[in-house]
């Protein structure tokens, strides 16, 4: 039986956690940090450390790669 494969657009949501003296602080800190490993591995970066997915978008923009 023959396979199709598509590609889509998902927006998520992400999140990350912060210890800082002041807001403004972690705002900064949180602003320099980067996107976690893929969703599948959630724990390969720390809390502290990176931005963690939340799967929580729906497939959008839906078409194929065999065309």
């Amino acid at each position: 039986m023959p396979k199709f494969k598509f590609k889509a657009a998902v927006t998520v949501s992400c999140w990350t956690e912060v210890e800082a003296e002041t807001l403004e602080e972690a705002m900064t800190e949180a602003k320099q940090r980067s996107l976690a490993s893929l969703p599948y591995q959630p724990f390969s970066s720390p809390v502290n450390e990176s931005w963690h997915f939340d799967n929580d978008g729906e497939p959008q923009e839906i078409e194929s790669e065999d065309d």
